[in-house]
């Protein structure tokens, strides 16, 4: 094993369950495009190179300021360890400084606040049709068993049952209204089951 994988914690890498919800991500568009899970939200770090992929349009970055290099003040006192640490980071992140400068052009992001959400949606809308067309989706008929176990029926109920993150029990909650097995929610109040 060489001095780079030794040292790098590759987080949000080649995941099968996001580390925050735990739902399956591996197969996800929006995680394999943007290393973000489609289900809570959580973002994985990504190296330069990956952020640069994702925010900026193919072959435009053009980076400056690339010969910049820092300087040690005269009378600043280094920990021992630095200069090593240093070589260390560059060589596992090939950059010279922490800092990539340029600029590059961004067409797929404009206008950036309406379409980010909105791919975001799609996504996830055609991924929760996809899981009820391939698997029948044994989470919501686990759902139907508990909403007929009880008068009423919460989110968090769900999630502690189910073992399950926050957004996959509301929308597990929303399609359990949809079909008219619970009624229409009140805040902080859990809902009223209508089939029993």
């Amino acid at each position: 094993m060489n001095n780079k994988e030794e040292n790098y914690i590759g987080l949000g890498e080649n995941l099968r369950e996001c580390l925050s919800c735990q739902e399956k991500i591996s197969e996800t568009d929006f995680y394999e495009k943007y290393r973000i899970c489609p289900y809570c939200n959580f973002h994985y770090s990504v190296d330069f190179a990956k952020r640069l992929e994702i925010i900026s349009d193919q072959g435009s970055f053009v980076e400056f300021n690339k010969n910049i290099s820092v300087r040690k003040p005269k009378n600043l006192k280094l920990n021992p360890n630095y200069k090593k640490n240093v070589k260390n980071t560059r060589e596992r992140t090939g950059l010279e400084e922490a800092v990539v400068t340029g600029t590059c052009i961004t067409s797929q992001w404009e206008p950036y606040n309406e379409k980010y959400p909105l791919e975001m949606l799609e996504i996830l809308e055609e991924e929760n049709i996809n899981n009820t067309q391939i698997s029948g989706d044994s989470l919501y008929e686990q759902a139907v068993d508990l909403s007929s176990q009880s008068k009423t029926l919460s989110t968090s109920l769900l999630q502690r049952r189910l073992r399950i993150g926050y957004p996959r029990a509301a929308r597990l909650m929303d399609e359990l209204e949809e079909n008219g097995i619970v009624g229409p929610g009140e805040a902080g109040k859990p809902r009223r089951v209508l089939v029993g």
